[in-house]
């Protein structure tokens, strides 16, 4: 199963006392980061909200907003004590530089926590609001399954074309085995202007055999069948998060291509060696995005 990095979910639900709006929006990231921009009154639940998120989306850059209106107007408490205690402090410095001004009620009412707003039912907006938050990742994982179900598809034909085209490369090389022996012994045969004895054919099965092992690819070929196989298991994994070793393997096998055509160097070869290189490079920028 494979799920894109990017995502998006939008909510807005209502009840008797509280009006929420939600909105997550994901983009691909090495790790996961979080952003939340909620109000104050969410502040006590932003663990909470973390958790839920992380526990959902375990890679990508991802964006929380969400706005909050209570219907019922804030309930406000004076705190007549410190009332008293500006109105003299007030009351000190007036008359300490004999002023006459009187001391305004609104100023006093202004000061630093003169008025608060009672807290209201925590656990009631705390339901609420993560009720809602698991509604709106809902969406967000569909539209992010979706993609990644376009994603699993691409992946999957690559990986195919990849499995053809080595499967042709295989093919070709005991032609090609075939043909460094028949030129090698053609052209000592051409040197030496006659026909080989057994001493000189010996050396030269010898000197044959250095050099195809030079350009002997049967252990990458190995490990290129081994790393297509284990891409396609994960991609039929069902855990979700298997974008970094999907993104690891790709570079193994990007490896072993290269060695591949560095020491294959056979004209029949390369359109195959080139085939399976462009379907690597088209998967490493697709994996990308692969949570």
């Amino acid at each position: 199963m494979i799920k894109s990095m990017t995502g998006y979910g939008k909510t807005i639900v209502s009840n008797d006392r509280y009006e929420i709006e939600m909105e997550i929006r994901s983009v691909n990231n090495r790790y996961l980061d979080l952003k939340l921009s909620t109000p104050r009154e969410l502040n006590k639940f932003e663990n909470e909200i973390r958790v839920i998120l992380s526990d959902k989306i375990k890679r990508g850059k991802v964006d929380l907003k969400v706005r909050l209106r209570d219907y019922l107007p804030p309930q406000l408490e004076l705190d007549k004590d410190k009332l008293k205690a500006y109105w003299q402090l007030y009351q000190e410095a007036a008359e300490l530089i004999s002023s006459q001004e009187p001391v305004s009620l609104i100023q006093l009412l202004n000061e630093k926590s003169i008025i608060n707003i009672k807290e209201s039912d925590n656990e009631d907006l705390k339901e609420f609001v993560l009720n809602n938050l698991q509604i709106v990742i809902a969406k967000h994982q569909e539209i992010a399954l979706k993609e990644g179900e376009s994603m699993l598809s691409f992946l999957s034909d690559s990986m195919d074309k990849c499995i053809k085209s080595l499967h042709s490369i295989k093919k070709i090389v005991p032609k090609y085995k075939e043909m460094v022996y028949n030129k090698i012994k053609k052209n000592i045969e051409l040197l030496l202007e006659s026909e080989l004895d057994d001493n000189a054919m010996k050396r030269l099965m010898l000197e044959v055999s250095l050099y195809v092992e030079k350009s002997d690819i049967n252990e990458e070929i190995v490990r290129l069948e081994d790393h297509f196989n284990k891409f396609c298991i994960l991609l039929k994994s069902k855990d979700i998060a298997v974008g970094k070793s999907l993104n690891f393997i790709l570079q193994e096998m990007n490896r072993e291509i290269n060695t591949v055509g560095s020491k294959f160097n056979y004209l029949e070869s390369y359109d195959h060696i080139l085939s399976i290189k462009e379907e690597i490079e088209k998967c490493r920028e697709i994996v990308q995005n692969v949570e």
